[in-house]
């Protein structure tokens, strides 16, 4: 009786499977398994965005502050953090949403706070870490299908633990509590429509290496490795530069980096004009932006737009109108936008 050859396979030719399936017969085994713990349909994550008050701010975000979720904003002294925070919740109390402020730091006026568009606010004092996070889980339960809102916590660094207070402290142990208590409240945050900024103060690592011998400094945020891994945007503020008007400092630049975006691309800096009496600038920064750019044409002590020419920096930043100002802002987005555009371009060009 003859012997059927077996049909064999030309080496390097792929077995034909049916992956749709393979993947129906695993999610009825693990559905089986662990019920209803298995998602069939994938949901989107992110409910909805709020605006910062700044467009350049929100394109570098992705589409500005998302929803349910945990931001860290982190940075030296004098970048702007608070101002920030505050600018933020200024607007989000204009849109109807509920803003809360842990202000640790007791550093919040409530006249700078008006003049930002704060209103109604809830103002808290924690004394620690763990009352903070208390009163967030309270926030929490009591926002479910009530609306909208912010918590901003000012600052994760100028909170201590209890074991602080009591002094018995040991290595990491604030990195610790908020490890374990960010696990408790993400979902929470998930299920809500509450976004938490948390505001985390800047230091210097002690350093014996290589950039200590060279008077180099490390540059990091306390219990920052327990928000790297739960806060889906990590935005860091520098001060590049200084604002001077005849000879006296008036404010500062300040490049605004999300070091971590799992909303868009991250590292998408974007230069703010902050000014110490009014807080960021709108109009100083589009036009700062704009010129560097190349959206307003410089010509020597001239500037150039929309067929109006401006004697001065300081004469386009007066008279500039609101239309054309709305125009900049438009313009300022989409030239970003092509200047990253031609980066990746350059990536698929030169296969790297």
């Amino acid at each position: 009786m003859a012997r059927k050859k077996k049909d064999k396979k030309k080496k390097g030719e792929t077995p034909s499977f049916n992956v749709d399936d393979i993947m129906a017969d695993v999610s009825n085994i693990l559905s089986k398994k662990f019920g209803s713990k298995i998602k069939k349909e994938v949901s989107v994550p992110i409910k909805d965005f709020i605006s910062t008050g700044n467009p350049l701010v929100d394109w570098s975000l992705g589409k500005g502050l998302p929803l349910g979720k945990i931001i860290e904003i982190w940075g030296e002294e004098g970048t702007g953090k608070s101002t920030l925070a505050y600018q933020i919740l200024g607007k989000v109390y204009k849109k109807g949403g509920i803003i809360v402020l842990f202000d640790t730091e007791n550093s919040f006026d409530p006249i700078r706070g008006k003049q930002f568009g704060v209103g109604n606010i809830i103002l808290e004092n924690p004394e620690t870490v763990e009352e903070a996070f208390d009163m967030l889980h309270h926030t929490i339960e009591n926002l479910k299908d009530r609306g909208f809102g912010v918590v901003v916590w000012d600052s994760l660094a100028a909170t201590p633990t209890e074991a602080d207070i009591k002094g018995n402290a040991g290595i990491g142990s604030k990195a610790r509590v908020v490890s374990d208590r960010l696990q408790k409240i993400l979902k929470g945050l998930e299920q809500s429509n509450l976004s938490l900024i948390i505001i985390n103060q800047a230091r210097s690592k002690i350093d014996t290496g290589f950039s200590a011998r060279f008077g180099g400094q490390r540059i990091t945020a306390p219990s920052a490795r327990a928000l790297r891994h739960d806060a889906i945007i990590r935005a860091h503020m520098k001060v590049v530069g200084k604002i001077k008007v005849d000879n006296y400092i008036v404010g500062h630049v300040v490049e605004f980096t999300p070091e971590k975006n799992k909303i868009a691309p991250p590292f998408r800096s974007v230069r703010l004009h902050l000014l110490f009496k009014s807080g960021f600038s709108l109009r100083n920064t589009i036009i700062e932006n704009a010129i560097q750019l190349g959206v307003i044409k410089r010509h020597g002590a001239y500037y150039d737009y929309n067929d109006i020419r401006y004697q001065g920096k300081t004469a386009i930043i007066k008279e500039i109108s609101k239309e054309d100002l709305k125009s900049l802002v438009k313009e300022v987005i989409k030239a970003l936008e092509e200047v990253y555009e031609n980066v990746w371009e350059k990536i698929t060009t030169e296969n790297v």
